[in-house]
């Protein structure tokens, strides 16, 4: 499970029971700083949008070929994974 981004605050609900039943792991992204936001925020308003650009939906099964495409750079928007 990848999670990115505290714009709506610190703490997350996690049960841990599915975390040690299905072996997951926890990891954060980030890659911007706190000064980069409201940037963005108005670049996506000067574009007339509020929606997230999304670039792909990868299938839980190919989890590791999303990582690769989000690894070399070769995607625009989120990456997002479906269970």
């Amino acid at each position: 499970m990848v999670f990115c981004g505290t714009t709506t605050g610190n703490e997350a609900m996690l049960s841990l029971t599915d975390v040690y039943h299905w072996g997951r792991s926890l990891i954060g992204a980030g890659g911007y700083q706190a000064a980069d936001f409201p940037l963005m925020l108005a670049a996506m308003a000067a574009a007339g949008s509020s929606q997230p650009v999304v670039d792909s939906v990868w299938p839980f099964e190919r989890l590791l070929d999303a990582r690769r495409a989000m690894q070399h750079g070769n995607f625009f928007g989120k990456i997002m994974i479906e269970f």
